[in-house]
């Protein structure tokens, strides 16, 4: 078992994927470069923990530049998820939109209107991944799944994982949204919110 966890590593985070025992990468605090889409279906094949810093695109806290980068992102994180058969493997990371992305826009139309969501999350419920665009005070837009859904007899589990009708009870403003709106639509929406 190999464990890596070190603050003067440089480089490219894929020059450590050959390593066939390791078990632990945490990165966190170095300024390794890379991008998770870059992850082959024969790399880092043990890994069991991992936190790759925000320098590399889809690590951890990682800021996009573009809305339209998140799926490519997600997906790549999804598909090692699911070749290492660990759904906690990044269950505690968030990404966000950059304040300096051509897509950012204040928030707060006006003091009753829910902020814009530029944080992105993953999601889990029962047995289907997915992940969805937040704000920080918990308004959510739709989820994004990663799975098909499910067959209903196969779905039946009770495990702790929260059920797709609670999470979906969630997603009030931003109803219908799969990513966040533009500024134009999100105005357009305060307005509406405002009148009710």
């Amino acid at each position: 078992e190999v464990e890596i966890s070190c603050h003067f590593i440089e480089g490219n985070f894929m020059d450590l994927a050959d390593f066939p025992r390791l078990k632990k990468l945490d990165l966190r605090h170095t300024s390794v470069t890379g991008d998770v889409r870059d992850i082959g279906e024969n790399d880092f094949l043990h890994l069991e923990y991992i936190v790759l810093p925000k320098t590399v695109i889809g690590g951890w806290d990682y800021q996009f530049q573009l809305i339209s980068e998140v799926p490519s992102v997600m997906n790549a994180i999804y598909l090692w998820m699911r070749r290492n058969r660990d759904r906690e493997l990044f269950s505690d990371w968030r990404w966000y939109l950059s304040r300096d992305s051509p897509d950012w826009y204040d928030g707060y139309h006006d003091l009753n209107c829910p902020d814009h969501p530029f944080t992105v999350d993953l999601v889990q419920a029962r047995s289907r991944l997915g992940w969805q665009w937040r704000n920080e005070d918990g308004d959510f837009c739709e989820i994004n799944w990663l799975d098909p859904e499910p067959d209903r007899i196969c779905d039946a589990d009770t495990s702790s994982t929260r059920s797709l009708q609670s999470i979906q009870e969630e997603i009030g403003f931003y109803k219908g949204h799969y990513h966040p709106p533009t500024a134009e639509e999100y105005n357009r929406l305060c307005d509406e919110y405002s009148e009710d």
